[in-house]
């Protein structure tokens, strides 16, 4: 649209003062007829074909002698890109024109020109006419002095047959050379153009510019081309961008489906903190609970085939590239089905950059719990740790030391003998396009969620993830879109109805005041207390976290 705005304005200035260079131009032409058989290739004289005469009049003798008769003192090349030479092939009119704004000069270049090459054709007809009897005169008396010794040959041999027969060829050939020789005596006069009429001048166009030159017809033709140079250079970008922009787009790309779009986060909500439980954005956190019940339904639909050892839900979350809301998504996504009452195992499999434990533990409590590991023995039960979201155990080996390869071979074999004990199963693996090791998972995985961001992953890199999904043997793999736009005036379905993102948010904590806010913003993000006798994993869990935790001096 700017494009058009810029081009309106540029007309709208640049427009004329109406009468601005008016002017009148006339053009002259000089018509000349061909009298020349139309199957003779000399029909304009018998030494230049008809086609020929354009070239003639531009170039050669007959522009020199019509800048000469007109005094012209320039390029006689130039003076002859002022004429114009139509000839008709059917009519054998040719027509030698010419514009400029004095009518006279127009009639007497024109004249000039017409004159000059009827001249030079004559001229050049009679020479060539000339050369050919000279030739003609030569040949026939060679074909004479042969005819008499033909004769005398024969004289003496009347009856040898060859000699009759030869000298009746050189009769022959004699008899024709003569008669060509009279007919080109019979054409030395005659030049075969003849004019039909000489030039006139007649205007042809006033006014001057030849653009429109009103100031409405020169802003409105002015916006118009510069919207197609917009539409041009829109349509030029969207060709080089390689990057995936819709979820159209993201679902040819991928050749999966879309099943949840993660708006822009806030700035106050970037970061490692959770967006479910908490009163920050109440449009994420429904999106990441529709997410969740999303998931929970591929879940159900493969626990009715796979066998009952792997019935509970494992969930492997990755994304073709670093940076496209993989490990928030995968957190978010533990928070979301804890508050439905299930037991979540969230692991760590990203060890080249794990993040996914800053969610749930502060840097302090990080420090304290890496100290407290390795004063322990390195078991399985010392590497999962309690969180403050109840519900959720995070399973993280990134502190225990080795090669990445390893510690997800070791991750793995861990949720197989640890799976039975949770509901589900979420893993945050690397990117695919930093390593293979999101491979380890997939076939212990009930569904794969793949989280692109729009505007960022590139399409090549998106292919390449799904061809190393399909390798894998991926099964219920599904796509995540991260960064879809603003939360500005966002709605979202509920069970009351459609509700206004900043007017419900405005309602909540105008009505109950800030202390009750507070007070169930620690009721859902403080774990509850654990009964040893009922959850096997009690001990495990707090025996991980430090003693001197205040999160912890509740329980």
């Amino acid at each position: 649209m700017s494009f058009a705005l810029i081009g309106v304005l540029i007309g709208y200035a640049t427009t004329p003062p109406a009468g601005a260079n008016a002017t009148t131009t006339y053009i002259a032409t000089h018509s000349l007829l061909s009298a020349g058989d139309p199957s003779d290739a000399g029909g304009a004289g018998g030494t230049v074909s008809f086609s020929q005469v354009p070239v003639f009049v531009r170039i050669g003798e007959v522009p020199k002698r019509a800048a000469t008769a007109l005094g012209y003192s320039g390029s006689p090349l130039t003076l002859a890109a002022t004429i114009k030479v139509n000839a008709d092939p059917k009519t054998r009119l040719i027509e030698i024109s010419t514009t400029s704004a004095d009518p006279a000069e127009a009639v007497r270049v024109a004249d000039t020109f017409a004159s000059e090459m009827v001249k030079y054709l004559t001229e050049r007809q009679d020479q060539v006419t000339r050369d050919r009897q000279a030739s003609l005169l030569t040949r026939i008396a060679a074909i004479e002095e042969r005819v008499r010794q033909d004769d005398s040959a024969l004289f003496a041999k009347p009856n040898d047959l060859t000699l009759r027969a030869q000298r009746d060829a050189s009769t022959r050939e004699y008899s024709a050379a003569f008669e060509e020789y009279q007919q080109s005596v019979s054409k030395l006069s005659a030049i075969g153009l003849t004019t039909l009429q000489t030039a006139t001048a007649v205007p042809v166009k006033e006014g001057g510019l030849s653009v429109p030159r009103t100031r409405g017809s020169r802003t409105a033709i002015a916006g118009l081309v510069a919207l197609l140079v917009g539409v041009a250079v829109a349509n030029l970008a969207e060709q080089l961008d390689t990057r995936i922009r819709d979820r159209r787009q993201a679902e040819d790309t991928f050749d999966l489906p879309v099943i949840i779009e993660v708006p822009r986060f806030h700035r106050g909500e970037r970061g490692e903190q959770l967006v479910v439980g908490s009163d920050s954005s109440l449009r994420l956190a429904e999106v990441y609970r529709t997410l969740r019940s999303s998931l929970m339904f591929l879940i159900s639909n493969a626990a009715q085939t796979e066998p009952a050892a792997k019935s509970v839900g494992v969930v492997v979350v990755t994304s073709p590239g670093p940076g496209e809301g993989k490990t928030s998504t995968a957190a978010n996504l533990a928070a979301a089905f804890a508050e439905t009452g299930r037991q979540v195992l969230l692991v760590n499999a990203d060890f080249r950059r794990p993040r996914i434990s800053k969610f749930f533990m502060s840097e302090r409590q990080l420090n304290a719990l890496a100290q407290r590991k390795q004063e322990q023995s390195r078991s399985v039960k010392n590497t999962l740790i309690s969180t403050k979201v109840r519900g959720v155990r995070l399973l993280d080996m990134s502190d225990v030391g080795g090669a990445p390869g390893k510690l997800a071979r070791d991750s793995a074999r861990a949720i197989a003998s640890l799976r039975s004990s949770f509901d589900v199963v979420i893993v945050d693996t690397p990117p695919l396009s930093v390593s293979a090791e999101a491979l380890e998972f997939i076939s212990d995985a009930t569904a794969v969620l793949v989280m692109a961001r729009l505007g960022h992953t590139s399409i090549a890199a998106a292919s390449r993830a799904a061809d190393l999904l399909r390798y894998g043997g991926a099964s219920n793999t599904v796509i995540g879109l991260s960064d879809t736009g603003s939360q500005a005036g966002a709605k979202y379905y509920g069970y009351y109805g459609y509700y206004n993102e900043k007017s419900a948010a405005k309602r909540s904590r105008f009505s109950r005041g800030k202390a009750a806010i507070l007070a169930d913003h620690r009721a859902v993000q403080e774990p509850e207390p654990r009964d040893e006798a009922t959850d096997p994993w009690a001990g495990a869990h707090e025996a991980a976290w430090p003693q001197n935790d205040p999160s912890q001096q509740s329980r």
